[in-house]
């Protein structure tokens, strides 16, 4: 699939198809991760954004508060 560029005020813009939409099951509110590496542009929708959140600040809540109960049990 070959897409061109639309300039839209101060961005540019990109054209995706409403079956791609579709299947990567994005919505108007999915975030996307854009990386660009050797001249190329890769987009990927971050999926459960939130919940990883959530995952990363219990970890570091059981860490802030067991931590040296962890190490004690494992030696």
């Amino acid at each position: 699939m070959i897409k061109k560029l639309n300039k839209d005020g101060d961005h540019y813009t990109i054209e995706i198809d409403a079956q791609l939409v579709e299947a990567l099951q994005a919505t108007t509110a999915t975030e996307f991760e854009v990386i660009l590496n050797d001249g190329s542009l890769s987009i990927t929708p971050v999926k459960n954004g939130s919940l990883n959140d959530k995952f990363e600040e219990a970890l570091a809540d059981v860490h802030n508060r067991f931590g040296n109960a962890m190490k004690k049990l494992a030696e």
